[in-house]
């Protein structure tokens, strides 16, 4: 028995030698929780995590709570209130629903948690995207949320009276990544460092910014975590909330609905991978095109490894069941063990595991369409800050921003197409030099 295959039977065995389930023991892969007290809700919208994603990148405390102080305690006695005749909505100025209207980017790291369980939840989500997208590494992501100019007296008293935030080293090894295509980075960080260049216009709309991504990243992992070939974006249909929606629509069956049957399965997908991982030497955490491609350095002892775990694994390890394993490729155990844990795995803890992804999408990115069930839906407040991130500081092709918004998870039907064009219209930014798509262009909007 090698090294690696006696640490997966330890972690994966109890003292009486039976199997039990244990997840994310190489780190997690997603940030979802099957506690529903520690999930994620959302009931403050997105800004508990853009405020803790702040933090973390500086490095700084995950979870800033309800109860937290933002100023220091002598601040108010730097006023002489015996003149203001309404002290408490003086006072109130320097609260924190008040902060957001202030638009200082040092400000973000001083959003607050929910304060609650779910507290634990947002921190993890700020955590992941911190991880994907590495914006502790980013220099422009940094500096900017360093960035403590004053424009007034109200807000230099702000700043000078903040409260220093406590440190916290980052957890490097609290999640593990699967390659994804370069681009899907590459478009996240063209779109931020557009979007920074107008500093109101981002810190307005940062929350929208970060929850898409999110979504988008979150939701192309679903879609291709089962698959055995390469990480591909896979075109998910939306609707725009403007439109109305036929039952003969794209976006009936090539949006939410396939995530959500993908989504199904999801912990036992996850598991397979955390479990193969475990089966091979080294840091890296490889997918499963990596793991079962022809010439992968540790095919073999993979091979050997799996077979071996499988027999001990499956309830039936009959002399057949054993010689079927043992002559079976890598990709047939695979699914054997998928099907195993798909099979073994209890009910209730399948269904609650991708509900961290059903808060979200539910919340921001379907809409009820009468018989037709939910469809996933793009609103213009979410349409304004991609288009304005993808076309940048000069006009481009309305084709062209059709054709981005699609590299960045928001495919369209043809219809949904000439609704675009409609809101663009609405929102006064397309520039029509003919009917034509060849001479419409959207205008810059930052």
């Amino acid at each position: 028995m090698s090294i690696e295959l006696k640490i997966l039977e330890e972690i994966l065995k109890n003292s009486s030698g039976e199997i039990r389930f244990q997840h994310h023991n190489l780190g997690r892969l997603l940030p979802f929780f099957t506690r529903e007290p520690e999930r994620a809700k959302f009931e403050n919208g997105f800004s508990t995590i853009t405020g803790s994603l702040a933090r973390i990148s500086i490095n700084k405390i995950g979870i800033l709570s309800k109860g937290d102080k933002l100023f220091k305690e002598d601040f108010s006695d730097s006023f002489d209130l015996s003149s203001i005749e309404n002290k408490d909505k003086f006072l109130k100025l320097f609260s924190s629903s008040a902060l957001d209207e202030v638009y200082i980017p040092k400000l973000l790291a001083y959003k607050k948690s929910s304060g609650n369980q779910s507290s634990k939840g947002e921190s993890t989500i700020a955590e992941f995207l911190n991880h994907t997208f590495k914006l502790n590494e980013n220099d422009i992501w940094v500096k900017f949320i360093q960035n403590d100019e004053t424009h007034n007296l109200y807000e230099k008293i702000i700043m000078e009276n903040l409260r220093d935030l406590k440190d916290e080293k980052l957890n490097l090894k609290k999640f593990v990544s699967i390659d994804m295509p370069e681009n899907i980075i590459e478009y996240f960080n063209h779109d931020l460092n557009n979007l920074i260049r107008n500093k109101t216009f981002f810190i307005k709309n940062v929350d929208v910014f970060f929850r898409y991504y999110y979504f988008f990243i979150i939701s192309q992992i679903i879609m291709n975590i089962d698959s055995f070939d390469d990480f591909k974006k896979k075109d998910l249909y939306f609707a725009l909330d403007t439109e109305n929606i036929s039952g003969s629509r794209q976006t009936n069956n090539r949006g939410y609905a396939l995530i959500k049957e993908k989504s199904a399965d999801l912990l036992a997908n996850v598991d397979v991978l955390d479990y193969l991982n475990i089966l091979i030497p080294g840091d890296k955490f490889y997918n499963l095109s990596q793991l079962t491609e022809t010439n992968f350095k540790y095919s073999k002892k993979l091979a050997t490894d799996l077979s071996e775990f499988l027999i001990d694994f499956l309830d039936n390890n009959s002399d057949e069941n054993r010689y079927l394993i043992n002559e079976n490729g890598i990709k047939e155990n695979v699914k054997l063990l998928r099907n195993e844990l798909t099979r073994k795995l209890s009910k209730e803890t399948k269904s609650r595991y991708p509900k961290s992804f059903e808060a979200i999408t539910t919340k921001y990115f379907v809409k009820r369409r009468g018989r037709l069930g939910n469809i996933l839906n793009v609103t213009e407040e979410t349409l304004l800050v991609l288009t304005a991130a993808i076309v940048g500081p000069e006009k481009m092709l309305i084709k062209n921003v059709i054709f981005e918004l699609s590299n960045r998870g928001i495919t369209l039907d043809h219809i949904s197409e000439r609704e675009l064009i409609s809101v663009y219209e609405k929102m006064n930014i397309l520039e029509k030099l003919s009917d034509s798509g060849d001479a419409q262009y959207v205008k810059p909007i930052l």
